[in-house]
């Protein structure tokens, strides 16, 4: 607890240190994920990486800052942290020792040994600039994948009948679990673009689907929205994609979400805010104000990238899809092509397994 006050990052998991235990044979390689928030002792990385080879597929920065799982625009963390501008970003701080913390993970590294991946571009390039990937022996990125089998273009209106869901309604889906409460999405952005879609377009008949969202549904404007709860069923969860005609993804950073990938293997063409991976994810039918996205025809769109914290643009990207059901049609049709290429769950899977063999040989 004093360690805690005193604003040092928690690394203390007891079991990490019998990981190695949980199998009746010698381990080959080791594959790491959630570090942050009590999953892992960061401290038994040494130990582990002399008795097993180690791959750590980064999720968030948590592995390579001095506390925080986004640092948005700041940089510090490629200079040593120190003199934090926001401890309450997650994990959250009660005074700064982000320096220490930084220092601290660095000699873990320094004395390990491990490989890297990354599930899109953006993440590696913050990784190779960092303490984690200076002492990395190879860094690479392995798109994530989902079941092409379960989550795939649907019959929309049985999907609806299944979940009693409205057929004459142009449903929006939002993935909304700790949306709310998350200072990495972006739910009053969200909430401001639907009063200006709902001003604007009163007759416009806009159902919200919080998949994720606990408490009673409620109105902005016209535009209803609906919490549907927490879905754990993965059948019944592709089931609410397939019975989308949109999906939003308001974020003030990301990495790369699976949900991105799941939508597009449903067929559903994505309105997101372009941060992190996410322009890595959806091919944007519009450019962005100073560029930073490709833009795509029509023929290849998958959806509609727009800055971030800016309800205009994202109001418009709705109106536009919800407006133009053709359009909507060919970017979902888009979308389904491109998660086939690109969030293919067992290419995920070969590119690991080959990555393993190549390390095992190492």
């Amino acid at each position: 607890m004093k360690a805690r006050q005193a604003g040092e990052d928690s690394l203390d998991y007891p079991g990490t240190w019998d990981l190695l235990d949980l199998v009746d044979r010698p381990v080959d390689i080791l594959h790491l994920h959630a570090f942050a928030g009590g999953y892992f002792d960061l401290r038994a990385l040494p130990w582990l990486s002399q008795r097993c080879r180690v791959v750590i597929t980064v999720h968030d920065e948590w592995a390579f800052t001095g506390h925080c799982m986004y640092s948005f625009d700041c940089r510090r963390w490629e200079a040593g942290c120190g003199e934090c501008p926001d401890l309450g970003i997650p994990h959250t701080l009660a005074a700064d020792d982000s320096a220490a913390n930084l220092a601290r993970k660095a000699e873990i590294y320094r004395c390990s040994r491990y490989w890297v991946a990354t599930p899109c571009r953006w993440m590696e390039e913050r990784v190779r600039r960092s303490i984690l990937g200076a002492r990395a022996v190879e860094i690479r990125t392995v798109s994530q994948g989902v079941d092409l089998s379960l989550f795939s273009p649907g019959d929309r209106a049985q999907a609806r009948d299944r979940l009693g869901l409205p057929q004459d309604r142009i449903i929006v889906g939002m993935v909304a679990a700790n949306l709310r409460s998350s200072p990495f999405k972006d739910l009053e952005n969200a909430l401001a673009a639907l009063r200006l879609v709902g001003a604007e377009a009163p007759a416009l008949p806009l159902l919200v689907l919080a998949v994720g969202a606990e408490g009673p549904p409620q109105t902005i404007g016209t535009v209803e929205v609906r919490p549907v709860g927490i879905v754990t069923d993965p059948d019944r969860l592709a089931a609410h994609y397939q019975a989308m005609d949109l999906f939003l993804h308001p974020a003030r950073q990301e990495n790369m979400p699976v949900v991105f990938a799941e939508a597009q293997a449903c067929g559903i063409p994505v309105v997101a805010t372009a941060v992190g991976g996410t322009a890595e994810a959806v091919s944007s039918l519009w450019p962005l104000p100073g560029g930073g996205v490709e833009v795509a025809t029509e023929s290849d769109a998958t959806g509609i990238l727009v800055p971030p914290g800016a309800p205009r643009p994202l109001a418009d990207a709705l109106l536009r899809l919800a407006g133009e059901p053709a359009l909507r049609r060919r970017l979902g049709a888009n979308a389904a092509a491109r998660a086939a290429s690109l969030f293919d769950a067992d290419a995920t899977i070969a590119a690991y397994l080959d990555w393993f063999g190549e390390i095992a040989d190492e």
